[in-house]
């Protein structure tokens, strides 16, 4: 959604009530306090609760400071929302540098760039397209959480807005699909009827009075943000003016999460991203897989029954072809003592799940040594040593010592199967020379040392 920036210089306004009237009142002391605080320089006007498409403005800086961050400035005024409540902060620049950071010193905002402007008048734009999606995303969650609880009774206890998507986590385990998109489709019928959405402060006597979805801390003067006949909620963040400046509003999907349910929505201009960006998707995978679009779902569903046919297959063929590697590898295993000692390097392709396999042939066969090798990556290989009568040998005691000959290798174990990764080259032969070397230290029915 693309909205005119608006201006403001010192030359057209010095200074505004951060209070909008309401029923001609103008908000009494609380107002006054703030007025005698403004103009004595103790406060921060917030433009952005004046006008939230206010986006360029002239302020004055009225502290300089020096941190990890850059400059801190604090300003006269600012457009600049800090973020709060869940709402990001706002980006932008001033003096041409961008904005940082915007953190709090109290109800101070302090404003960090990278490096002192060096004026004390300073030409400050917020960026448009963030803010826009800020307040869409905001405004947008007060109206799906009114929605869900006048059309399915259900009170929203959190809210998350990411970077893709806004979440909505309500009080419940489960909630019906055709009651979620009932909420869905009241939502963009007050879109559609471009509703007022206003915000002003009331005092604490006052808020008893008004049918708030969350009652609030008690405070002296609360912000409310108030949806025309459908919500009213104690907010501090940016809104839109009318519901219609929202955009649309779709239902994405959900999770279950501490016992309760977190409803993923796209509002506004993310909609239309989404569905470019899943376009693009759906056009690629269909180049990709020779089908059309609306023949996808079917597609896949061939190729994936097809995999499981072809998964049986490798599983079966796999199986006997470890059978025989084990057979042909055991008939040609060299004899240490009373053990037979057998070796295997594979490749890539033999893959960590074929080595368990034939791992598995040779611990059947008493007395047998067995290790076996393969490269995971370019860098990176697999190592597995196991031995059919494991307690004999006492492999964890003498196993540590040997590793540093196979080269940078790293594991362990506890029988009768040792593995682990070697990084680097791979020095299986030196390792099993080794090995048959330790073999021939242990007599027929002696311990190693």
């Amino acid at each position: 959604m693309i909205f005119a920036a608006k201006a403001l210089n010192y030359g057209e306004l010095q200074w505004s009530w951060p209070f909008a009237e309401e029923n001609g009142e103008s908000g009494g002391p609380a107002i006054q306090v703030y007025t005698q605080q403004y103009l004595a320089g103790k406060m921060t006007e917030k433009l952005y609760y004046r006008d939230p498409f206010l986006l360029e403005f002239q302020a004055r800086v009225l502290r300089r400071l020096s941190g990890k961050q850059g400059c801190g400035l604090v300003l006269d005024r600012t457009a600049f929302y800090p973020g709060g409540g869940g709402q990001p902060p706002d980006g932008g620049t001033i003096e041409g540098m961008p904005l940082l950071a915007v953190t709090q010193e109290g109800e101070t905002p302090i404003h960090w760039v990278v490096d002192d402007p060096g004026v004390e008048t300073v030409q400050c734009r917020v960026d448009a397209r963030r803010r826009m999606d800020a307040m869409q995303q905001h405004t947008g969650q007060h109206l799906i959480s009114a929605c869900l609880l006048k059309v399915a009774d259900v009170e929203t206890v959190s809210v998350h807005f990411g970077e893709q998507d806004t979440a909505v986590e309500i009080d419940c385990a489960a909630l019906d699909r055709d009651r979620i998109l009932q909420a869905e489709a009241l939502a963009n019928q007050v879109v559609a009827e471009a509703r007022p959405v206003k915000a002003y402060w009331v005092t604490s006597e006052k808020i008893q009075q008004l049918p708030l979805r969350k009652v609030p801390p008690v405070r002296d003067q609360i912000r409310i943000v108030e949806i025309e006949q459908l919500d009213w909620s104690a907010c501090g963040g940016t809104h839109v003016l009318k519901t219609s400046q929202v955009g649309p509003v779709v239902f994405a999907s959900q999770e279950k999460i501490r016992g309760r349910l977190r409803l993923r929505w796209l509002i506004g201009d993310r909609v239309r991203a989404a569905f470019h960006r899943q376009a693009q998707w759906l056009q690629a995978l269909a180049v990709q897989l020779t089908s059309g679009p609306e023949e996808l779902l079917e597609r896949v569903a061939r190729l994936l029954e097809e995999r499981k046919t072809l998964s049986r297959r490798v599983n079966f063929l796999s199986s006997q072809l470890s059978e025989l590697l084990a057979e042909s590898l055991y008939r040609s295993a060299r004899e240490v003592g009373k053990w037979k000692l057998v070796s295997f390097q594979g490749e890539k392709a033999h893959g960590p799940e074929f080595l368990k396999l034939l791992m598995q042939q040779f611990l059947r066969r008493p007395g047998v040594v067995a290790v076996l090798a393969c490269p995971i990556d370019a860098t990176t290989s697999l190592w597995m040593l196991g031995v059919s009568d494991a307690a004999s040998l006492h492999v964890s005691r003498w196993l540590p010592s040997l590793l540093p000959v196979m080269g940078d290798a790293r594991g362990g174990g506890r029988g009768p199967v040792w593995q682990g990764k070697c990084t680097g080259p791979l020095h299986l032969d030196a390792f099993v020379q080794a090995l048959s070397r330790q073999l021939s230290e242990v007599k027929s029915g002696e311990k190693p040392v």
